[in-house]
Order: C-alpha cells, then sequence, then structure tokens
C-alpha cells in the first residue's frame, strides 16, 4: 500500500501548494512516474488477489482458441493478446495498458478542464488528476472492471474533444472505446450535452427512446450485442446510487445556480445522468447496475471537482473535504476490496 499512500501524499501536497511544480511537462512526468509506481505495485499482485479478474484476462491470453465474445470487444481482448504474445509476461502487458490508461486519463482531465472551465489554473486542479487513482472506480477497476475503466477514461476525452469542438476526434475516440467495453454505448445521448447547442436535440431524442434501445439491448431475444447478466449484490444498492445522484445534484445547484452557461451544462449533464441511470436500473440486475453507476462516477469526480473549484471561494476547504470525501466509499462500503490489496 506504499504506492498509494504516495498517492495520497503527493495529491495532498498539491492540493495545499498548487504551485509546487509550475510547468506542465514536469507535471506531466511526475504524473506517469507516479501512477505506474502504482502499476507496478498492483501487477506484482496478479495472480495473489482472489477473484481478481486480471487473473481471468491473462488466462483466456494463454488460450490458443477465439471466444466469440472476443469479437464485440475485439479492440482490448487482441490488443491484450497480441502484448502478451510479444512479452509472455501477464504483468508486463498490463504495465503497458496501464501506461497508455495513464495517458489517456490525463488527457481526458485537461480537455474538459479547458473545455468547460477555461478561467481556472490549471495548476490549481492537479490534485483531482492524482485523486482519480484513490477513487474507488478505479481503485477497483485496476484488478476488477478494467476494460470499463480505459473504456470511461476515453469517454472522458470523448466529452473533452466535443467541449473543444473536435467533432472527428471525438466520434473516432467513441467508437474506439464501444470495442473496449461495449456497454459504453449507452452513454451516447449524453455525449450531444457537451457539443454546440443544435445537437443537444440529438440528446433528447436519444433519452427519449432510450428505453426501447435498452430493452433490445438486454431482453429481447437478439439481445447480443452487449447482453449482460449481472448478479444480484443487493438490491439497495441501486437506490443508494440513486440518491448519491440526486444528492449531488441538489448539492451542485446549490452552490452555483444556473446563471453561469458553464453551470448549465452541468446540470444538463445530471438531468441525462439520472434519466439514464434509473431506466438502467429497471432493465438490470444490481451488480450490473452498480457497474454503470461506476461509469458515471468516473465521469462525475473530475468535472464535479472543477466545478466546485469554479465556484466556492474558500478554495483549500473545498479541495480537503472533496479530496477526503471521494475516499470515504473506499475506507467504509469497498473495504474488503481495499483489505485484499493491502494483504
Amino acid at each position: 500500500m506504499l504506492a498509494y499512500g504516495f498517492i495520497y501524499l503527493l495529491g495532498l501536497l498539491f492540493l495545499l501548494k498548487p504551485s509546487f511544480i509550475r510547468k506542465e511537462k514536469h507535471f506531466f512526468i511526475l504524473w506517469m512516474v507516479s501512477s505506474m509506481t502504482v502499476s507496478v505495485y498492483i501487477r506484482s499482485l496478479i495472480g495473489n488477489i482472489e477473484m481478481a479478474d486480471i487473473d481471468q484476462y491473462v488466462f483466456l491470453m494463454q488460450e490458443e482458441s477465439e471466444i466469440p465474445y472476443f469479437l464485440r470487444e475485439f479492440i482490448f481482448w487482441f490488443s491484450i493478446r497480441f502484448l502478451y504474445n510479444v512479452t509472455s509476461s501477464g504483468m508486463v502487458t498490463f504495465m503497458i495498458i496501464d501506461f497508455i490508461l495513464f495517458i489517456i486519463l490525463y488527457r481526458g482531465f485537461f480537455l474538459i478542464k479547458y473545455a468547460f472551465f477555461p478561467t481556472i489554473d490549471s495548476v490549481n486542479v492537479r490534485y483531482l488528476l492524482l485523486g482519480s487513482l484513490l477513487f474507488f472506480p478505479y481503485f477497483l477497476g485496476m484488478n476488477g472492471t478494467y476494460r470499463q475503466i480505459i473504456a470511461a477514461s476515453i469517454l472522458l476525452s470523448v466529452i473533452g474533444y466535443m467541449g473543444n469542438k473536435k467533432i472527428l476526434k471525438a466520434f473516432l475516440s467513441y467508437v474506439f472505446s464501444i470495442f473496449i467495453h461495449n456497454p459504453v454505448l449507452l452513454f451516447l445521448p449524453l455525449l450531444f450535452i457537451f457539443s454546440k447547442k443544435r445537437y443537444k436535440v440529438i440528446a433528447v431524442i436519444g433519452l427519449l427512446f432510450s428505453p426501447v434501445i435498452f430493452w433490445i439491448v438486454f431482453t429481447s431475444e437478439n439481445a447480443i450485442f452487449i447482453r449482460s447478466e449481472g448478479n444480484k449484490i443487493g438490491e439497495n444498492i441501486t437506490y443508494i446510487y440513486l440518491l448519491s445522484f440526486l444528492f449531488l445534484l441538489s448539492l451542485s445547484f446549490l452552490i452555483g445556480g444556473l446563471k453561469k452557461t458553464n453551470n448549465r451544462v452541468i446540470f444538463y449533464f445530471w438531468f441525462i445522468v439520472i434519466t439514464l441511470y434509473s431506466i438502467l436500473a429497471g432493465f438490470l440486475e444490481s451488480g450490473s447496475a452498480e457497474r454503470y453507476a461506476l461509469y458515471i462516477y468516473v465521469l462525475i469526480f473530475p468535472i464535479l471537482g472543477l466545478f466546485f473549484e469554479g465556484n466556492i471561494m474558500n478554495k483549500v476547504l473545498v479541495r480537503l473535504t472533496y479530496y477526503h470525501l471521494s475516499i470515504v466509499p473506499l475506507l467504509t462500503y469497498y473495504q474488503s476490496s481495499l483489505l485484499k490489496i493491502m494483504i
């Protein structure tokens, strides 16, 4: 756990002393070194953590036969098989993928900042990037929902590209993410909220037709593209996530209001997210619904952190509060996953 302790202290340092490193290229180097330190630690545990999805990935990489499921997410599966054939090491394979993931996360974070929060000095919000590694979707995803956090990180870049009016890059990145983890397809209406005004109509239309799409995807006889049976982990978890989204929506409204244009974008975002999740919850088992909630939280963490930074005067207090509240789920509800990494 020393690697995560180092990330926590480094994030705290940038929170209290944002100008510790001014030049962007120097921070990027520090980000890659520190995040890859976490990668080395996590990947050294391959084969030693009970029920880790990564171990199943390594097993599948060693199989010679092709599984039809691979074709639906061929970019991920064929990439890791190629890397494994070259390196003959599960640890090295996933360290390479982690390296790419951390670059994507870095890129997505700053694309969103420049698109929707241009007046905020990027130096002041670097702690959010470091804090994302401690936030429970990434912490859990490094050994569990790995395809999901890769696709969600690409989705951050897609939103950033849309906000910066780079539509072609957004489209190509989005298609790329679909063939890493198919369920990202269901977030298509969300993307148009972050684009030009005339495209927001597409988001509303997509939202209106989403119940039909979800029925085709999840319950019809031809539901073969991204169907997932999921599991039951406690029915209340679905409602807990929904209530947490509603609470954060209310908090955002109380803090920022609707006067600023960028604030309105945040509320459009909340409207789409809460509506999508409410519909999804009716089609999926609680375990699968939780995975979609983790998708949403990956998107929420940087966007909400930037939102608070731009709307609250006492910067240090809000940074300290947000940074530490984001760790609470890991220390409470997901404590068993934390203990597995520690042991």
